[in-house]
């Protein structure tokens, strides 16, 4: 646990990817902030956000070891 790619703050990838016809791929990044949010249409900023989100993924515990560390926490705080 500790700092991770997304630490700047929630944000949520919107659309779809449709390989067969490209120009039917659509994609907008919702950042959530404090007072706020933005949305970003750019595709390359959409691709960098996608590239974040991978790199999140694969670096998240399974459902197996999240579900040990949750029951741990709990635990921890029932105390």
């Amino acid at each position: 646990m500790g700092a991770h790619a997304a630490g700047a703050g929630h944000f949520v990838i919107l659309g779809r990817d449709d390989e067969s016809e490209p120009r039917n791929s659509m994609g907008i990044v919702y950042i959530e902030m404090r007072r706020r949010g933005l949305y970003l249409d750019v595709p390359d900023d959409v691709a960098a956000y996608r590239i974040t989100f991978d790199y999140l993924r694969s670096q998240a515990a399974d459902t197996s070891a999240s579900a040990r560390l949750i029951g741990a926490v709990r635990q921890e705080i029932s105390r």
